[in-house]
């Protein structure tokens, strides 16, 4: 049965009121974005070949190597001037250990200026040089890209062919343009730098001949990444849906929903909500899915009967 305009909005209305006043219609407890991702945490191929792209241990860092520099905040961080500046590279010089004024052993990373190689730059790092080179450290010096990742990662992807699975895009200064489609063919051109937080900038053909690019985190620091496996697929994924219409599909890869449309199909086009709440009014069953930009979807026996996006 679909309910008529005026139901919806008593049923939108209902949903948004506190869980502890009566109101007719029973409430279950709220399921977040994080219950959503436990449930679906699976080891893929992608998932392996990320683990390939992650920084370096610093025991594998070689004198010569260079760092770009993001934001001239990195020299308050560093010991000894000249400051730098965004587009800096510095050079990675040597390592010595030091005892700090409190006692503790620390260790100094003495990078060289690109343009003054004379002027050391020394970052320090609060733990031992033992303990810096044991098996599972890394070293990520703030506000810097490891020119040696951008070209390990460039040597990884360029020239492969793979499935885009996000609507977003930058430019080549790795500001966000007009979204794109999803889940479409793509031709990786290179791997360039991209800034603070997404270190990593993956500028790819799509079949129409439109360049664009993507931002790409590595490794596992930070709590939300967009590491390889979240933005690119080996295979097609529309083969995974054979009962998905074709109608229906062009309406997911150009992230767009429509009334009648499931939750799973919503979910591919829109991706998770923030939370979910659910309930049921005796003779219905409905989900209310919001998001963190105000936008909602209402479901009514698990089909889409109103939405503000």
């Amino acid at each position: 049965m679909r309910l008529q305009p005026f139901a919806i909005f008593a049923i939108v209305v209902a949903m948004m009121l506190p869980v502890g006043c009566f109101t007719g219609i029973e409430s279950t407890p709220k399921i977040t974005e994080k219950d959503v991702r436990k449930q679906n945490v699976v080891v893929s191929a992608e998932n392996e070949f990320a683990s390939r792209l992650f920084p370096r241990l610093f025991s594998q860092w070689r004198e010569g190597d260079r760092l770009l520099v993001t934001d001239s905040r990195l020299s308050l961080l560093l010991e000894t001037e000249p400051s730098v500046s965004p587009g800096d590279t510095i050079v990675y010089r040597g390592v010595a250990e030091d005892v700090s004024i409190t006692g503790d052993s620390v260790t100094i990373i003495e990078f060289g200026s690109a343009d003054d190689a004379a002027i050391p730059l020394r970052y320090i790092v609060e733990m031992p040089l033992s303990r810096l080179n044991s098996a599972d450290n890394r070293v990520e010096v703030p506000f810097t890209i490891d020119l040696q990742l951008i070209a390990y990662a460039d040597s990884m992807l360029r020239g492969n062919r793979y499935y885009l699975m996000t609507n977003l895009r930058v430019d080549a200064d790795a500001q966000p343009i007009a979204m794109g489609k999803r889940y479409v063919p793509v031709t990786i051109r290179g791997v360039y730098p991209g800034n603070s937080t997404y270190p990593l900038r993956v500028e790819f053909e799509e079949a129409d001949g439109t360049i664009a690019s993507v931002v790409m985190t590595t490794g596992n620091a930070r709590s939300d990444t967009r590491n390889f496996d979240v933005l690119f697929a080996f295979n097609d994924p529309r083969m995974r849906y054979p009962d998905i219409s074709d109608a229906v599909w062009a309406n997911i890869v150009a992230t767009r929903v429509a009334q009648g449309m499931t939750t799973d199909e919503c979910r591919l086009s829109l991706g998770s909500p923030r939370d979910v709440k659910k309930t049921h009014n005796g003779s219905s069953y409905f989900e209310r899915w919001s998001f963190d930009n105000g936008a909602y979807l209402i479901f009514e026996d698990g089909r889409l009967a109103t939405f503000r996006l």
